[in-house]
């Protein structure tokens, strides 16, 4: 079952640039005013870190040809995420204080909840933000949606896609909404922006990038900082 997702999520990344959108809602100011405490929740950590291949010789063979090399992207999706497992849970912890600071510089006051809407998944356009009451004008809720390494050609290079939305504590209506990706540009995905990472992340197979787990690890958590700040920024 495994091998199915994979595959699936190598061919939909394949063909993302002309099929598929996210929501995007800029953030109303002038209409929004009132807004001036935001209740942030608190950022959990990527589920895992996936080491994909997308120029990888399958994809070129279909569904099929796919579903044999996901096999391999599995395995070293697992041994990758195993080997930055210490380090995994810093990320939400990253996210969190970094987005706190940006807010703040922004001049909103900044309340933290470990609370989670429900959600299908992060993707989840229909979240349920009815059961989080905060003592705050909105709720922030940024979370990683994707996060690893990924080879649009040749080197493997970071990549992450985070998610966030603005919702109105009483009314629950959404303020702001949109998706990001940093680090490689694997795809272009009609309303996710893009943030270029630094060119030195970049590893030219697995065995360089396993070689180097700590650096690799930096090399994604480098993208939680310049995230964090436009999410201030377009809440300016």
């Amino acid at each position: 079952m495994k091998k199915i997702v994979y595959a699936i999520h190598l061919l939909i990344l394949v063909l993302a640039a002309g099929c598929v959108s996210f929501p995007k809602q800029a953030f109303d100011k002038g209409a929004n005013a009132k807004v001036q405490t935001i209740a942030l929740l608190v950022v959990p950590p990527p589920s895992d870190f996936r080491v994909v291949n997308i120029g990888g010789t399958g994809a070129a063979f279909g569904l099929i040809g796919a579903a044999i090399e996901s096999s391999e992207e599995e395995q070293k999706s697992e041994e990758f995420t195993s080997a930055v497992a210490e380090q995994q849970l810093a990320f939400g912890r990253s996210m969190t204080e970094a987005l706190t600071r940006e807010l703040q510089s922004a001049s909103y006051r900044v309340v933290l909840l470990d609370q989670r809407p429900v959600k299908k998944s992060e993707t989840d356009q229909d979240a349920d933000y009815s059961s989080i009451h905060a003592d705050a004008d909105a709720i922030l809720d940024v979370s990683f949606v994707q996060a690893g390494y990924y080879a649009p050609q040749a080197d493997y290079l970071p990549w992450l896609r985070v998610s966030a939305r603005l919702i109105a504590s009483k009314t629950k209506q959404r303020l702001y909404a949109q998706e990001f990706s940093y680090g490689g540009q694997v795809v272009t995905v009609e309303n996710v922006e893009h943030i270029p990472g630094p060119e030195k992340y970049a590893y030219g197979n697995f065995d360089a990038l396993m070689a180097k787990p700590s650096e690799a690890c930096s090399g994604l958590q480098a993208g939680i900082e310049p995230v964090a700040r436009r999410v201030a920024d377009q809440l300016r």
